[in-house]
């Protein structure tokens, strides 16, 4: 799935954000299992979670060992591209659902990752 849904405190886990678990060298079950989601949560696909259950997800992954810096780092950049996608969001309404508190530290963030601000890769990728 391209497009991030959150709605009512519920959000779509894109399949890459699995995949950077695996970067890390954990296994996105054993990350499943430890925040003890859902069995029947198909990870292989984009993963509808609440936010409890997301919190959870981080927590899990902290508890095994992964850099949590790095993987909210990871998770914040590739939900936000989902985010910057949708052009009915304004800037700083993405940076606040990415969990920022104030927009400008996303805006150096994501420079950072991308060397371009985020107006700029919304103008050049939606």
């Amino acid at each position: 799935m391209s497009q991030l849904e959150i709605r009512s405190e519920r959000c779509k886990l894109p399949q890459a954000f699995w995949q950077s678990i695996e970067r890390l060298g954990l296994s996105p079950s054993a990350v499943q299992q430890h925040a003890q989601l859902p069995t029947d949560l198909h990870l292989n696909d984009a993963a509808v979670v609440t936010t409890h259950q997301l919190f959870a997800v981080w927590r899990a992954i902290e508890a095994l060992s992964a850099t949590f810096s790095e993987m909210l780092n990871e998770a914040r950049r590739q939900v936000g591209f989902h985010l910057l996608a949708d052009t009915s969001l304004e800037l700083k309404e993405v940076a606040y659902l990415l969990g920022y508190e104030d927009a400008n530290s996303y805006f150096r963030a994501f420079r950072q990752w991308e060397k371009i601000s985020p107006g700029e890769w919304r103008r050049i990728n939606a």
